[in-house]
């Protein structure tokens, strides 16, 4: 799960991401990506149509999870809302982190690190 200060909890955020920000499709997720003046906020939006309770509960902590284990490679300043799609209610976790990592690239908010930060 994302700390409390890495989450968007009010509606006005993740209407505020919506409006301003830019919209990168692939796989099981829809991202959507808008600055901010400091820190880094994500949140997770997984729609009825995915499944029941149940269902939708189980990919939203898969993606979370995902965003966790990435969130300190996003540059500071940026707000993020992970959108499942129908795709997502079969994805395993690896399929899922895949396709985060692929989104947060293609939209260009992976800060730069130096050879070696990971230990890779």
């Amino acid at each position: 799960m994302l700390r409390r200060e890495h989450r968007l909890s009010k509606g006005r955020e993740y209407a505020e991401v919506y409006r301003a920000g830019r919209a990168y499709s692939g796989g099981p997720l829809r991202l959507y990506v808008s600055g901010a003046e400091r820190g880094k906020k994500a949140g997770v939006v997984v729609s009825k149509k995915i499944g029941g309770a149940v269902e939708r509960n189980r990919v939203r902590r898969l993606i979370s999870e995902a965003v966790r284990a990435m969130l300190p490679e996003v540059a500071d300043g940026t707000r993020l809302v992970f959108v499942a799609r129908p795709a997502a209610r079969g994805a395993g976790f690896s399929e899922v982190r895949r396709a985060v990592g692929e989104l947060l690239d293609e939209a260009g908010v992976l800060a730069c690190r130096e050879v070696g930060d990971d230990g890779r």
